[in-house]
């Protein structure tokens, strides 16, 4: 916001000023982009038809392109435009937006070496001031919603559609089937859906012949939308909910005042006051109140209590889990609570974890293991990062399988959301080298035990041990450069060793210049963000929310070439390797991951056959489970790309 107010202030000259006794220069900025907030309209210039085809050609997209103005300092040739210099990419405008000029670069407050493109990167932006030298990059959504203009247009939207949806009467739908109901009243009920012993009121069921909803067996919706394909079941309570497609209620559970998820379900425990994502499996006994789980992807195991809202003061508590995290049996998670930066995580079976907040992606955190540790406290647990990656990476195979094949609610559908994108992608290996690079930072200080975030950045209140720590560094660096080796390889197969960008010669690699142009030159890494928690500690809530990910930034986690290449540089820059080189050292780290996937279920076989006579008759053995013999085809198919590449090389 610094950048775009200075901007503001540099290009208007206004005059408006701070109160006299303050030299506050925050409110003199303000001052001058009120100013302009109240012309957003007159501002600056339209775009020109040139500039408007220069947007559309870089993938930006625009309610009413007649809203999006420059500033008027921006040049209106292709030659000298930001716009024509492609600085603005992949973004989409709701209403009035102001964008400056970003012919320069910009210095990144994380390392003064490292500089930026100015610009506005896949993002969407409304009622917006931008100015000169800003970068705005992969943000979900930036807009002024205080605004009261704003707030009136959304509202007559609302409205608008509201009294295009208002009827008098409650619509049973062709098809639909209403059978033994207590109660039907005041109801929306689509194509072919089902009630059937149930009471409804007040509710909106969207059903279609393919993807019928229903409602049955005793349950009881009220105030509440469904989408199609939904299903509440068996004595079920639902109140002031959303139920996105495909998802599911049933075995006497309550959802309460909570939006559910595509593909999730809540199966006899309660979901209060939550937003939860897809794919989110919760099918006993347990609770979750209080709870912001975008993403999905989890499991609330029986008996677990995520949490309690409530310090005997004010119910004003809540918990953000990442996406992935696994809450074990009986598991206790005390509020304030945020494991977003910890996707893919377990939370270990009669754990119970003290406010907190924790950022090492595939982590496991498990109660002590060894009492008596110097300096740890008896309320603190083990925490081991990457131990998903490294002794559980079946759950990893496993669970990416089960997104694209059990994934009902299909892009292809106009209407549906994508929930199905890959777990190895741009904000996730992001996520790891910064966990790396935090991880590395603490050796300066090696030590036995390491407690706290004064141990770790991130660690909360737990423990980690240094043999903990080695192992995570070594797990992160194995993936990272897994992840960058197999862009090697796609971005070889696509341009068949002729490209002069990226192959300067047969051996000798060279990267580009990271500024997401593919130009010549030497590519410098971005360094791990090590201060992110640190930061993020300092901005106010808005700010961290609007740092949340959506389905929609997930969707479009775009960007991952230039990640890519910045990661081949900085894991294999230093030793010279040659493009063949590089292509061998990933096929033997896909052999060691594929190798892990196998022996992290057989230890389940080992050791089943060890305690039940006649496990092994009855069980499949690990070679034969689908994820293992997913993670060896996934392999082979890699190693058979590369493999080509070599020969053409």
């Amino acid at each position: 916001m610094d950048v775009a107010i200075q901007g503001v202030r540099a290009k208007t000259g206004r005059s408006l000023e701070a109160p006299p006794q303050s030299n506050d220069e925050f409110l003199q900025d303000a001052a001058a982009a009120r100013g302009v907030y109240a012309g957003l309209q007159s501002e600056g210039r339209g775009l020109t038809s040139e500039e408007v085809r220069e947007l559309e050609v870089h993938g930006n997209w625009a309610t009413d392109w007649s809203l999006v103005r420059v500033s008027k300092g921006s040049g209106s040739s292709k030659t000298t435009s930001s716009i024509g210099a492609g600085r603005v990419r992949g973004c989409v405008f709701h209403g009035p937006v102001l964008l400056g000029d970003f012919s320069g670069e910009i210095i990144l407050p994380v390392a003064e070496q490292y500089s930026q493109p100015c610009g506005v990167y896949n993002s969407t932006l409304s009622w917006s001031i931008v100015g000169d030298g800003a970068l705005i990059k992969a943000a979900a959504a930036t807009a002024d919603r205080s605004s009261p203009e704003a707030v009136k247009e959304h509202r007559l939207a609302v409205d608008a559609y509201a009294e295009l949806a208002r009827c008098g009467a409650t619509v049973i739908g062709p098809g639909a089937v209403v059978m033994s109901c207590s109660r039907v009243v005041d109801v929306f009920i689509g194509a072919n859906a089902l009630l059937e012993s149930s009471a409804v009121e007040n509710a909106t069921i969207l059903s279609t012949a393919e993807e019928p909803s229903r409602i049955t067996c005793g349950s009881s919706v009220t105030s509440s939308l469904l989408q199609h394909g939904v299903t509440v079941d068996r004595g079920c309570v639902v109140n002031d909910s959303l139920l996105m497609e495909h998802s599911h209620v049933d075995n006497h559970g309550k959802l309460t005042h909570s939006v559910l998820g595509p593909d999730s379900g809540v199966g006899a425990g309660e979901c209060l006051h939550c937003l939860v994502g897809p794919f989110v499996g919760f099918h006993h006994q347990s609770l979750l109140i209080a709870t912001v789980w975008p993403l999905g992807r989890g499991n609330v195991g029986y008996g677990a209590n995520v949490g309690s809202n409530h310090t005997s003061r004010q119910a004003d508590q809540e918990i953000w889990p990442g996406e992935g995290v696994f809450f074990g049996l009986s598991t206790v998670i005390k509020f304030p609570a945020n494991y977003s930066e910890s996707p893919f995580s377990v939370i270990g079976s009669g754990v119970t974890c003290l406010p907190q907040r924790v950022a090492f992606p595939f982590c496991l955190i498990n109660s002590q293991e060894q009492a008596g540790l110097p300096g740890v406290s008896p309320g603190l647990n083990h925490l081991r990062p990457g131990w998903v990656l490294s002794e559980s990476m079946y759950m990893v195979i496993r669970s990416e399988d089960k997104y694209r094949r059990r994934a009902k609610a299909r892009q292809e559908h106009s209407r549906r959301n994508r929930v199905d994108w890959p777990v190895f992608r741009p904000s996730m290996m992001r996520l790891m080298a910064d966990a790396r690079a935090r991880l590395v930072a603490a050796g300066l200080n090696k030590r036995e035990v390491y407690v706290g975030d004064r141990g770790v950045a991130g660690l909360g209140k737990n423990y980690m041990t240094e043999a903990s720590r080695l192992e995570g560094i070594a797990t992160y660096t194995l993936h990272l450069r897994r992840y960058a080796l197999r862009g090697l390889l796609s971005r070889l197969e696509e341009q068949s060793g002729t490209d002069r960008f990226l192959l300067q010669g047969p051996a000798k690699p060279t990267w580009g210049n990271g500024d997401g142009n593919d130009g010549g030159g030497v590519c410098r890494m971005p360094p791990p963000v090590g201060n992110a928690l640190e930061t993020a500690r300092l901005l106010t809530l808005e700010q961290q929310q609007q740092q949340q990910p959506t389905w929609s930034s997930v969707g479009g986690d775009d960007g991952g070439w230039e990640l890519q290449k910045s990661l081949l540089v900085s894991e294999f820059g230093e030793e010279e390797r040659g493009f063949i080189d590089l292509m061998q050292k990933l096929i033997a780290i896909e052999a060691e991951v594929a190798k892990a996937v196998e022996i992290s279920k057989a230890k389940d076989d080992k050791r089943g056959s060890q305690v039940i006579p006649g496990y092994a008759d009855a069980h499949t053995p690990a070679k034969l489970e689908v994820p293992v013999k997913l993670a060896y085809s996934q392999q082979a198919e890699v190693e058979g790309k590369a493999h080509g590449v070599i020969s053409r090389l």
